[in-house]
C-alpha cells in the first residue's frame, strides 16, 4: 500500500496512515508507538509484494545502489577471493531444456539445474568439483552447446583456452593457464576449475562436461563488459540496408578515407575459397536464353559446415589486386565444365588469361573438374585485367558464367564500351581543333609503350627507337593471316606464309649475309643467282644455264674438278671417289662386268665363255653337230648361290648341252652330292630321296655322284643322258647338296659330248 507523506514537512511534524502515526525528524518519517520499525513481509509464490531473503540474493557490505550504472564490490571475485560455485552431477529433470536429449545427467550449479549464468569482467569464478559425482566429466567452456565447432561437426573444441587470448604473449601453451585454471581431478577433495574473465573474452560461452561421451549437460555463459563478439559460426545480414554517404563498411582499417584490405596471397590460407557447383539458369542470370542452358553457381567455403551457406547463380564478382582466389570444382555438376577466366564474355582460347603475365595458376588436383581436389586459383596482378569473365570455352559452352571487377588499371576486358567519345569499341582519340576522331596524326609522346597480348609484349623502346617484338610475338599480314614474321626463343626466326599463298620478293639486287656481315650467303641480280661459301661463289646461273666452281659431290660420288684425255672414261674405286680412266686393255677387268665369272673356274686357252644359268663362266667351244662329222667332248659348269648352307640342296641348270648328249664326267669344286634329271619334274619328285637310297629305274635320274673332297668322278662305262621337257631343249637339270661343312657356293662342271643339237 502507498502512502502519501505531505510535501515540505516541518520537524515533529505528523502523518497517520493504515492505523500507524509517523513524524518527520528533519530526515525520515518515523513510524511512532511500534515495536520495531516495520517487519518485511516475506515473498511467496501467491505474495509477490514482498522481498525475498536468501538464496540468490547476494548483498555484500550493504553495498546496494539504486543508481546507474549498477555497482560491484571490487573485493568479491578476486583471485585471492573468488566466486564459489558448487558444481555436482544429478539426473536431468524435465525442467531442463534439454531432457531426452545428450546426457541423461547435467550439471548443477549451486544445486540449480543447469542454469543459465551470468559473469562479470574483471572477476575471478572457481567451479568447486570436488563432489563425487564430477568423476570423469572437467567443467570446461566451448564456443557452442554441442562442443563442436561451426565448420566442423565431428571434433569437439575446447575454448576455455581463448579467454584473453589477444593479451597473451604467444609463448605457448603455458601462457593458456593466465585466465582458465584446472586443479586437481574432478570427484577428488580440491579439485576445480577456475576462471577469470578478461575484457577480451568472447561474450557467450557455454559449459560443459569435457567427456567426450557426454553431450548438453551445461548451459550458456554471457560475459559483462568484455570488448566485443568473436564467432566461429559464420554472420549474415539480411535486408541491410546503406545509404551513400552516410554508412561505409571498410575491410580493416580506415585512415584519411583511405580503405585498406588485406593482400592474402602467401602460404597454406593464403587464399579467399569459393565451392563452385553447375546449375540450370533461372530467369533472373542475365545469360538467361542464351548459350548453354547451365550456369555456375558460387558460394564462399565453409570448409565442412553446411550451416549458413548461400549459393549465387552467376554473380558479378569484386576482386581486390595482391589477393590470390581459389575456386573448387569439386562437386560432381562440375563434370565437363572448366571453370577459367577470359577478356571477353565470348571465351575462346586466344582471349583466354594467361599464366605468369595476367595472374592465372590452374590447379589439376583431383584430375579435373568434378574430382575431389579439383580448382582453378587466379591471383590479381597489376597485369591483370580490370574487368574479365569467369566462363567455359567451346561450342555449346557459351555464357554459363559472369563478370568480375578486378579494381587494375589495364582496361576493362574485351567486348568493347570503353574509350573515348565517339568509339563503339575501346580505342585512343583524341581532340583534332576542338573535335574528337579529327583526321592529323596521333602523336603519343614520352617514355616506352608496352602493348601486352595473350603471352607476350610488343614495346615502343623510346631510348632504343626500336619497336621491341617479345618472343612468339606474331607479325601478321592479311586478313587470314596470309604471312607471318616472329621469333621464337628456342627453334629462332621464322618467315611464315599460309598454304597456297604465294610468297613474293621484288627487287633487282639482294644479298643475304651471315648474321656478321661479313660473308655473303645467296647474291642476286637480274643477270644471275649465286650460292656462295665462305662468300665466294660456288653455284652461279647464267643465261645458258649454271656454272659450278670447285669439286662436285652428288649421290655419295664425287666427280673430278677438271677434265680427262680424249678417249678417257670415269672409275670408281668403290668408295665414291671418280677419276678418269683411258681405255687400254687393262681399263676394265672381265670380272668387274655384270655376271661374269672367271673366278670359280680358271679358263683354258680354246675356251669361251657360255652362260649357264647364273653367270657367264668358261667352257669348251663346241664344234661340229648333227649336221656335220662327229663333235668333240666339251664342257658345262653352274655354281649354287653364296648362301649355300651345308647339308642343304640347291637345283642348277646347265645350259645348251643338248637334247641328247654323252656324260663322261661330273667335277664339283667342293665336297658334294650332285644329282643329273631329264626334266625338273623327275627333280621334284625325287627330291625326299637321301643319298642311302639308290634311284628306281624310270624316276628321270641321268646319274648321281659323291664327291667327298671336291674331286672329279668319271662315269664308266659312259652314260646317255638326254632331255623330256615337254618340248625338248638343251639344258641338264640337276640337284646339288652341299658337304663341304661349310656355306659356300658349289661349282659343278660336266664334261660331255653333244649327241643330238
Amino acid at each position: 500500500m502507498a502512502i502519501n507523506f505531505p510535501a515540505s514537512p516541518n520537524v515533529n511534524d505528523t502523518h497517520t496512515a493504515a492505523g500507524v502515526t509517523y513524524k518527520w525528524d528533519g530526515d525520515t518519517w518515523l513510524a511512532q508507538g511500534v515495536t520495531g520499525l516495520y517487519t518485511l513481509p516475506i515473498a511467496t509464490d501467491t505474495n509477490l509484494g514482498g522481498v525475498k531473503i536468501g538464496k540468490n540474493l547476494d548483498i555484500s557490505n550493504s553495498i546496494l545502489s539504486v543508481s546507474e550504472p549498477l555497482a560491484y564490490d571490487q573485493t568479491v571475485g578476486t583471485s585471492a577471493n573468488p566466486i564459489i560455485l558448487n558444481v555436482r552431477r544429478a539426473a536431468k529433470t524435465t525442467s531442463n531444456q534439454w531432457n531426452g536429449e545428450g546426457s541423461n545427467n547435467c550439471f548443477y550449479i549451486n544445486d540449480l539445474e543447469a542454469p543459465p549464468m551470468q559473469l562479470v569482467v574483471g572477476k575471478t569464478y572457481r567451479f568447486d568439483q570436488s563432489d563425487a559425482s564430477n568423476a570423469g566429466h572437467t567443467l570446461k567452456l566451448y564456443s557452442r552447446e554441442t562442443k563442436k565447432s561451426a565448420t566442423n561437426s565431428a571434433n569437439e573444441y575446447d575454448e576455455t583456452i581463448w579467454l584473453g587470448r589477444d593479451v597473451l604473449n604467444n609463448t605457448g601453451a603455458s601462457a593458456y593457464g593466465t585466465f582458465v585454471t584446472f586443479n586437481g581431478t574432478p570427484g577428488s577433495a580440491g579439485a576445480y576449475t577456475q576462471v577469470e574473465v578478461n575484457e577480451r573474452c568472447n561474450d557467450q560461452y557455454y559449459y560443459q562436461s569435457a567427456d567426450v561421451n557426454s553431450q548438453l549437460e551445461g548451459n550458456v555463459v554471457k560475459c559483462l563488459g568484455v570488448h566485443g563478439v568473436e564467432r566461429t559460426e559464420d554472420l549474415w545480414l539480411d535486408s541491410f540496408n546503406m545509404y551513400s554517404g552516410h554508412n561505409v563498411f571498410y575491410s580493416d582499417l580506415v585512415t584519411e578515407s583511405a580503405c585498406i584490405f588485406h593482400a592474402v596471397n602467401a602460404g597454406q590460407y593464403g587464399y579467399i575459397s569459393y565451392d563452385v557447383r553447375v546449375r540450370t539458369k533461372s530467369t533472373a542470370n542475365q545469360y538467361n536464353g542464351s548459350g548453354n542452358t547451365k550456369c555456375f553457381e558460387l558460394s564462399r567455403r565453409q570448409s565442412n559446415s553446411s550451416e549458413n551457406v548461400v549459393w549465387y547463380e552467376a554473380p558479378h564478382l569484386t576482386l581486390i589486386p595482391g589477393n590470390k582466389y581459389r575456386f573448387y570444382q569439386e562437386d560432381a555438376t562440375n563434370v565437363g565444365y572448366a571453370f577459367k577466366f577470359y577478356t571477353d564474355k565470348d571465351a575462346t582460347s586466344s582471349n583466354q588469361i594467361q599464366d605468369g603475365s595476367q595472374g592465372f595458376v590452374l590447379g589439376t588436383g583431383g584430375g579435373g573438374p568434378g574430382v575431389s581436389g579439383a580448382y582453378t586459383e587466379l591471383e590479381i596482378r597489376d597485369t591483370t585485367p580490370g574487368l574479365i569473365y569467369y566462363m567455359v570455352v567451346g561450342t555449346g559452352y557459351e555464357y554459363m558464367g559472369g563478370m568480375a571487377t578486378c579494381g587494375t588499371a589495364t582496361g576493362t576486358g574485351g567486348g568493347g564500351g570503353g574509350g573515348t567519345p565517339g568509339g563503339s569499341n575501346t580505342q585512343i582519340q583524341y581532340n583534332n581543333s576542338g573535335s574528337f576522331a579529327g583526321t592529323g596524326s596521333l602523336l603519343v609522346a614520352g617514355d616506352d609503350i608496352q602493348f601486352t597480348g595473350a603471352s607476350a609484349n610488343v614495346t615502343w623502346d623510346n631510348s632504343a627507337n626500336t619497336m621491341l617484338f617479345g618472343d612468339d610475338v606474331y607479325a601478321n599480314f592479311g586478313a587470314g593471316e596470309d604471312l607471318k614474321v616472329y621469333h621464337n626463343q628456342t627453334n629462332g626466326n621464322f618467315l611464315v606464309g599460309a598454304a597456297s599463298v604465294p610468297l613474293t620478293i621484288q627487287t633487282d639486287t639482294f644479298n643475304v649475309k651471315d648474321a656478321a656481315g661479313s660473308n655473303s650467303i645467296i647474291t642476286g641480280t637480274t643477270s644471275g643467282v649465286s650460292l656462295n661459301h665462305g662468300g665466294n661463289a660456288k653455284v652461279t646461273t647464267t643465261a645458258a644455264g649454271a656454272t659450278i666452281t670447285g669439286t662436285i659431290t652428288a649421290g655419295g660420288l664425287t666427280y673430278p674438278s677438271s677434265d680427262g684425255s680424249s678417249g678417257e672414261f670415269l672409275k670408281t674405286d668403290g668408295a665414291g671417289n671418280l677419276s678418269w680412266q683411258s681405255a687400254g686393255n687393262s681399263a676394265i677387268p672381265i670380272d668387274d662386268l655384270t655376271d661374269v665369272d672367271t673366278v670359280s673356274v680358271a679358263p683354258t686357252n680354246g675356251q669361251v665363255l657360255k652362260w649357264n644359268g647364273t653367270n657367264w663362266a668358261p667352257s669348251d667351244d663346241l664344234t661340229g653337230g648333227s649336221g656335220s662329222g662327229l663333235a668333240t667332248r666339251t664342257t658345262s659348269s653352274a655354281a649354287t648361290s653364296g648362301s649355300h648352307s651345308n647339308n642343304t640342296a640347291e637345283d642348277i641348270t646347265f645350259g645348251t648341252v643338248g637334247k641328247t648328249y654323252a656324260l663322261l664326267r661330273i667335277q664339283t669344286s667342293h665336297a658334294a652330292w650332285v644329282t643329273l634329271y631329264t626334266d625338273t619334274t623327275s627333280r621334284t619328285n625325287d627330291a625326299g630321296r637321301n643319298e642311302n637310297s639308290d634311284p628306281l629305274p624310270g624316276n628321270g635320274v641321268i646319274a648321281e655322284v659323291i664327291t667327298t673332297d671336291g674331286s672329279g668322278q668319271m662315269i664308266t662305262p659312259g652314260t646317255i643322258g638326254f632331255n623330256m621337257d615337254p618340248t625338248p631343249s638343251d639344258n641338264v637339270y640337276a640337284k646339288v647338296v652341299n658337304k663341304s661343312g661349310a656355306t659356300r657356293p658349289i661349282t659343278v662342271t660336266i664334261t660331255f659330248v653333244q649327241l643330238e643339237g
